[in-house]
């Protein structure tokens, strides 16, 4: 099978585990518990595109198996929806081409990755946005809460590497795009084509 950059990335990100400071290495592995708080968090998505996008979760499993994990909703210019997300996972992403199934997802796309993470006594969710070449779309995600950090592109085309995954050999200079909010169960705000004043 022919893995192209993006399903790389994706494999890489699926793995990754988020220490509490930047540039952390992309290599290391989540760590996995069971939490006594709740089992899932929002993802609130709103389509600002021009043409209409299908919104739904994926997992990449260890084994490199895309997932499907919700069923698609369409969203035309405008709309928003709320996703359920699991809290307790990793290799998840939001994908906006979710009606063309599992196969598709490993083609390149705007996609808002995440996974649980945990180091020592605090936990999270690690998550970055992907925007490997050939993605068409700008993204943002915006955490519920003010303490952990915001992501924002307007385009894939001028985007910079602290924003989000352009290229597989960012794994390189530190993985800078990915992120955790350690503050355990938070909600994420994540906006498909984003206008450039929302970039952050």
């Amino acid at each position: 099978m022919l893995f192209t950059d993006l399903s790389i990335a994706a494999l890489l990100a699926s793995t990754a585990a988020a220490v509490p400071f930047a540039g952390h290495d992309h290599s290391h592995r989540h760590l996995h518990r069971k939490q006594s708080n709740g089992n899932t968090f929002n993802i609130n998505v709103v389509n600002s595109c021009s043409s209409s996008r299908s919104v739904g979760l994926f997992q990449i499993t260890s084994a490199f198996q895309m997932l499907s994990m919700s069923t698609p909703v369409t969203l035309q210019p405008g709309e928003n929806t709320t996703v359920a997300a699991p809290y307790q996972l990793a290799g998840m992403r939001l994908s906006g081409t979710a009606d063309q199934g599992t196969a598709a997802q490993w083609l390149p796309q705007a996609l808002f990755e995440f996974g649980y993470s945990a180091w020592g006594s605090v936990e999270g969710t690690a998550y970055d946005l992907s925007l490997m070449t050939g993605t068409t779309d700008g993204m943002s995600v915006v955490p519920a809460n003010s303490n952990c950090e915001s992501k924002s592109c307007s385009s894939p085309l001028d985007c910079p590497v602290s924003q989000a995954w352009t290229n597989p050999n960012q794994d390189a200079i530190g993985s800078p795009a990915d992120t955790t909010c350690y503050y355990g169960l938070t909600d994420f705000d994540v906006v498909f084509c984003p206008s450039s004043s929302s970039s952050y």
